[in-house]
Formats: structure tokens, C-alpha cells, sequence
């Protein structure tokens, strides 16, 4: 099955607008999505009240935006906080929630990530887990092993990391004919450009850290092969319908030419990847 491809704006990637701010944006720049940043993951609780949870969802169908999903909880963190984190998004009508594992444990991560999933089922909420390239969790192939145990879940995949990572986009295909997928998309230059030659463990992971949270490119302007990514899933997962959400955060081009300006740049070049994404014969 080939799916219908929509197009939705990630919150992550204009950190400085409120949850409502950002539906606006949204709506005013043509996407049909919105995920929105509910989770403070410095203490794994909700930004938003009940109340102002509720009203977010009303704001969003008011301005026909689908409310797609909610970052991000730290599976290490404040674990007494699931359950508020879950309650909020279930009034927001929201049901995905992404996690992320920076440690090296992978039995810890099991464990939480089971109970993470098990928690979430009783808000009618599907937690995902996403790999960061400079993460102890960083592959599909781990979290997709976790989701396995867990009995439920799905993959937060950034083509960032995945490209960053050196993913491999046969496994993926392989992968979403059975897990749920929440892609998002975003582009990064080549590997020289970012990390200079001789540069110690450290520097790179600070060199990758600062990338990806201010200064991505948005999709089809690098290398991490954004089309073949998108070919691959929408050719392969079982759903009728893939949403594309763009996570580019790129903090100096937004000053430089405003966030209208720029959201609608990242909604174009989703487009042009959803059309190369049709035919095998053109190049990433």
C-alpha cells in the first residue's frame, strides 16, 4: 500500500511559541498537523493545566488542526509524573507520547519502557520511544526489540538521528509493516561539515547535540536521506494515511528570515519530498 502523505509542524522546531502559538502558526502556514511540546522533560510533568488542555483542543479544531502527538518524557526521570503527563494529553485528545533512554542499560530501559506502555494504555495514550543518535538508546532495531517486549508502543523516528545514526532504511521497511511510526522529518549536512577532523568523543556528541536542537536543516537539503526514508514507509506501513512532521529546528535562519517565513519553507520542502518519494527513479 502506498499512503496518502500529509504534512504537520512539530513544536520542537520553534521553541520559543506557546502550545497555542503554535497551532496558529500551523494553521496560517498550511499544515493539517501540530505536535506540541506538553512535556517538561526536566521533571517529566505537564506544561499545561487540565482546563488549558481542553481549550488547546478546542483552539486547535477551531482553526482545523489535528493535534498529532505530544513530546517528550525522559523514561529515566520523574516516573510519579506519567500518569498527570498521560491525564493532560487524553484531555487534549492527544494520543501519542514520545520517551527517550540516555543511558546505556538497555535492561533498565526494558523495564520502564513496559511500564511506560502499560501506564499509557489505561489514557487510551500509545507511548513511542525514539532513538537519538547520541543516545544509549539510539537504533530502530533496540527500541523496536523494547516495543516487542512491552507488548505495544511505537518508534519516534527523526531522519536526523537515523541519518546520523547510519541507519538502515531496509530494516525500517521491514519494521513498519508491524510498529506504529511517528516520523518526523528534518535534514542535516554531511558528516565533514559538522565534525571536524580529529574531533575527541566529546566534541562530537556536543557537536550532534547542537545540531539537532538548533540547527537542523529542513528536509531534502542534506544527506540524511529524507526521500528514501519516506519511500520506504509509505510503501510499507499498513496505515492509509502517513503525516510527515516536521522537526527542523534552525534557530538563526528563523531570526533571520521569521517564523512564518520559515514554516512555510519546511511545509514546501516536505512537499517536494512527498513527490520524489512516488518514483524509485529519482535520487535522494
Amino acid at each position: 500500500m502506498t499512503a496518502t502523505v500529509l504534512v504537520g509542524l512539530e513544536g520542537f522546531t520553534f521553541p520559543e511559541l506557546d502550545p497555542f502559538a503554535l497551532v496558529d502558526l500551523a494553521a496560517q502556514t498550511r499544515y493539517t498537523h501540530a505536535g506540541v511540546r506538553l512535556i517538561d522533560p526536566a521533571t517529566n510533568g505537564p506544561t499545561l493545566t487540565a482546563g488549558e488542555a481542553s481549550r488547546l483542543r478546542a483552539h486547535a479544531q477551531e482553526r482545523g488542526i489535528t493535534l498529532y502527538g505530544a513530546d517528550i518524557i525522559d523514561l529515566a526521570g520523574r516516573r510519579e509524573a506519567w500518569a498527570e503527563s498521560f491525564s493532560i494529553l487524553a484531555a487534549c485528545g492527544i494520543s501519542r507520547l514520545s520517551s527517550f533512554y540516555r543511558g546505556s542499560d538497555v535492561t533498565a530501559a526494558r523495564r520502564l519502557f513496559r511500564e511506560f506502555v502499560a501506564q499509557g494504555g489505561e489514557y487510551a495514550v500509545t507511548p513511542h520511544l525514539e532513538p537519538v543518535s547520541y543516545f544509549g538508546v539510539s537504533s530502530i532495531g533496540v527500541v523496536a526489540d523494547l516495543i516487542s517486549d512491552a507488548g505495544g508502543g511505537g518508534i519516534t523516528l527523526d531522519t536526523l538521528h537515523f541519518g546520523r545514526a547510519g541507519e538502515d532504511v531496509a530494516l525500517l521497511a521491514e519494521l513498519v509493516r508491524g510498529i506504529p511510526l511517528w516520523l518526523q522529518v528534518c535534514d542535516g549536512p554531511a558528516w565533514e561539515e559538522l565534525i571536524p577532523a580529529g574531533a575527541t568523543a566529546e566534541e562530537r556528541t556536543a557537536r550532534l547535540r547542537h545540531e539537532s536542537i538548533a540547527q537542523r536543516l529542513p528536509p531534502g537539503e542534506g544527506v540524511c536521506g529524507v526521500t528514501d526514508i519516506v519511500r520506504a514507509v509509505r510503501e510499507n506501513a499498513p496505515a492509509s494515511e502517513l503525516v510527515l512532521m516536521v522537526e527542523a529546528p534552525a534557530h538563526e535562519r528563523v531570526r533571520e528570515i521569521g517564523p512564518v517565513a520559515y514554516a512555510s519553507l519546511c511545509r514546501e520542502a516536505a512537499a517536494d519530498i512527498i513527490g520524489r518519494s512516488i518514483s524509485t527513479e529519482n535520487p535522494t
